[in-house]
């Protein structure tokens, strides 16, 4: 029995014989090629062809990524890459990784060493990555990781070079403070709200904070933390929001509290003394006076003790461990 190959790639044909065996042929161009196979017999009978479509690619080496969109993210270890040899080499292969945009910050590698392809093996560990940033032309166009042979003869024998791309898309700023629902500020006080928002690090910086105070006045503010200082002229409920924006233009969903203005009572001072009378003694520490402040203040508080009337034969005496009492800050 003879069987007839042809290989599709404009050589001559191989004739084979017997009903079982192999065939070995090399392929000089790259493409789909398709291969016909017919037999015949000894006394002229003739199979039907049978045709298998072959892809013929070069040596190559290739990279993926485990997932091809992501999110900007503080958090490291957030994807990896490995890198595939089309067929074993005898030699280890080194292989660097190189990105495009070269000088972009959006992807960041664990380690930027060379990888290793052990001799004989395919493929390479895996490459972790985090993605410290995300901006409009990283979720429009990617980052592209392209492997670079580094060693010869390797790098000549591997002529073909398959990239990555991953895309790497902005996250929304997300404001966490303030979280309390209902505030009150006292009328013509000068007020420091405080805020924080969380977003990942190369936006925190030139973060854009909007307040809306709710009575027709607003203010804006840079950063990821601080504070903002406001004097309601007007008495009642303020409805108060705001909203921040990241240099790539991701907005945060609104935070919004109601403030009460109101008008404070005056600050006082309050002295409060033993529950019962107190008899007279020689003894020391005979009872005790309580000091009281109205409210908190921003600074430490010096307040003197004065006893009246005087202290003389007929009114008595009222010795204090100390005439001056220290509220700290």
């Amino acid at each position: 029995m003879e069987v007839t190959w042809q290989f599709g790639d404009g050589t001559a044909n191989v004739v084979v014989t017997g009903a079982t065996g192999t065939v070995t042929h090399t392929f000089h161009s790259v493409g789909q090629k398709v291969v016909r196979v017919i037999a015949r017999d000894k006394d002229g009978g003739v199979s039907d062809e049978v045709q298998v479509t072959v892809f013929v690619d070069e040596p190559h080496i290739r990279v993926t990524s485990s997932e091809l969109v992501y999110s900007e993210t503080p958090d490291g270890g957030t994807g990896y890459f490995c890198v595939y040899l089309s067929e074993p080499y005898p030699e280890d292969v080194w292989v660097q990784l190189e990105t495009d945009p070269f000088s972009q910050n959006n992807l960041i590698f664990a380690s930027t060493n060379a990888v290793r392809i052990v001799a004989g093996s395919t493929n390479s560990a895996a490459c972790w990555f985090s993605l410290k940033d995300g901006t409009r032309d990283s979720e429009l166009f990617g980052i592209t990781v392209t492997p670079v042979i580094t060693n010869a003869p390797a790098s000549s024998y591997y002529t073909g070079v398959r990239s990555a791309t991953v895309f790497v898309s902005n996250s929304q700023p997300r404001v966490t403070s303030p979280s309390e629902q209902r505030l009150q500020v006292p009328f013509l006080t000068p007020h420091t709200f405080n805020y924080v928002v969380d977003d990942v690090s190369a936006d925190q910086a030139t973060i854009i904070v909007r307040w809306n105070f709710g009575d027709g006045t607003t203010a804006v503010v840079t950063g990821a933390m601080g504070t903002v200082t406001h004097t309601y002229a007007t008495l009642g409920d303020k409805t108060v929001w705001l909203e921040a924006e990241d240099k790539d233009g991701s907005v945060s969903s609104r935070v919004q509290f109601i403030v009460t203005v109101f008008v404070p009572r005056p600050a006082t001072v309050a002295v409060v003394g033993p529950a019962s009378d107190v008899l007279e003694t020689s003894s020391s520490q005979t009872g005790s006076l309580s000091v009281y402040l109205s409210e908190p203040f921003t600074n430490a508080v010096t307040v003197a003790l004065d006893v009246a009337p005087a202290t003389n034969e007929i009114n008595g005496a009222l010795l204090l461990s100390t005439n001056r009492i220290i509220f700290a800050h």
